[in-house]
């Protein structure tokens, strides 16, 4: 319907200068308007970051997330609210 926006994003970043530092984010959204002003909004992201990069989604998340076998690191965020301009 008119009322519904979908949002998708990929993000590719890869440093050639150094092995171990390339990072990858998939993210998917909604937005559903309930007036010109006022939407509900739904978005996810995946990040995979390499362990030589200092990224992540949330600060927790790449502070305490565990390498897995290949040395990377993942996060993943949700986001969830309302939005009204005034």
């Amino acid at each position: 319907t008119a009322n519904i926006k979908v949002l998708a994003s990929y993000v590719n970043g890869s440093d050639d200068r150094a092995n171990n530092r390339d990072v990858k984010k998939v993210a998917v959204g909604a937005e559903y308007a309930f007036s010109k002003r006022t939407y509900l909004y739904a978005t996810w992201a995946k990040m995979d970051v390499d362990s030589g990069v200092a990224a992540g989604i949330t600060t927790a998340g790449r502070s305490s997330a565990a390498p897995s076998a290949t040395g990377a690191y993942g996060d993943t965020g949700f986001n969830l609210g309302v939005a009204h301009t005034f």
